[in-house]
């Protein structure tokens, strides 16, 4: 528990959008088969990302508790299914994030934490939970200091647990925490002007919809399971593939190029009839269709594939 906390505070310290924990929630849903994840969301609904995080952390935990009670009589392996755990983490980040030195910080410093709590709590677990044979034949001192072990042992483990959650709870805070970005969206001016709804579409009529679906009320379905969080001046889009010439387009260059603007609505493919997924907006921005006819798209490519 320690580890998974430590390593969740240095994801935030460190401004990583995936921790080790998100990275193995996004790694079980890359390995899910299609069927199953669609089975799932239908029972879950918007509630399927939450609810598989917690599912992780959970699992996590329970893996951590039976390694620590196999720590009671092998600590080597108990040490290894750790290491083995922190493998896997490391390999779940990396597949979710660009390699740099930063970015397997926190899967092996969490690794190494809970091997080093391991070392200090497992001697203490065993000698509390089975007591010297004097202490079964009537020893009184025997059995205090059995008691006195024991003791320490549950307020070692409390302490250990309660600055768990604090540091969990501060990692997850800023993993969330969005003040820098909110700052410079705020700060941003696209160079647009106020358009108003076409004449005809604002309806005064119960139960319809507003032709303009205002920010708060637009839908919103996530794919990561962490919402990134980049400035504008680090966002960066590169075209590459079946192309005359691979780009690389910041967000100055877009803005540079001049913004187009159109009324668009957007519809969830999970949309029911008479759902709520379906919001319509004036939207800014440069066309696709110009910026592929300036790189130049093979004659033999049929789709634009878009990851992130």
């Amino acid at each position: 528990m320690s580890g998974l906390a430590v390593s969740e505070l240095l994801s935030g310290l460190l401004h990583q959008r995936v921790s080790p924990i998100i990275a193995v929630a996004e790694g079980v849903i890359a390995l899910t088969p299609g069927r199953v994840a669609e089975f799932f969301i239908s029972l879950v609904g918007n509630n399927d990302k939450p609810l598989l995080i917690g599912m992780t952390i959970a699992g996590l935990l329970v893996l951590s508790a039976a390694v620590g009670m196999l720590a009671l009589r092998f600590v080597v392996a108990a040490e290894g299914a750790f290491i083995a755990m922190g493998v896997i983490a490391i390999l779940a980040v990396n597949a979710r994030l660009t390699s740099s030195a930063s970015t397997y910080v926190p899967a092996i410093v969490g690794t190494v934490v809970a091997i080093a709590i391991l070392a200090v709590l497992a001697p203490r677990a065993a000698s509390s939970v089975r007591p010297e044979p004097t202490v079964a034949a009537g020893d009184e001192g025997s059995w205090r200091d059995h008691e006195a072990s024991r003791r320490q042992f549950l307020v070692l483990s409390g302490a250990l647990a309660l600055a768990a959650v604090v540091a969990g709870g501060t990692g997850r805070f800023l993993a969330h925490s969005r003040t820098v970005v909110e700052v410079a969206r705020r700060r941003l001016k696209l160079p647009v002007q106020a358009v108003s709804a076409p004449p005809g579409t604002q309806l005064d009529v119960q139960g319809i919809e507003p032709w303009v679906t205002s920010q708060e009320r637009f839908y919103r379905i996530d794919t990561a399971l962490s919402v990134p969080q980049i400035l504008p001046a680090d966002w960066e889009l590169r075209i590459h593939g079946m192309v005359d010439k691979e780009v690389t387009v910041t967000y100055q260059d877009l803005l540079d190029r001049g913004l187009d603007d159109a009324w668009i609505t957007l519809c969830c493919v999970s949309n029911e009839v008479g759902g709520d997924l379906i919001s319509n907006a004036r939207w800014s921005g440069v066309r696709i269709a110009d910026v592929l006819a300036e790189v130049g798209v093979h004659n033999d490519a049929d789709a634009v594939l878009s990851t992130s």
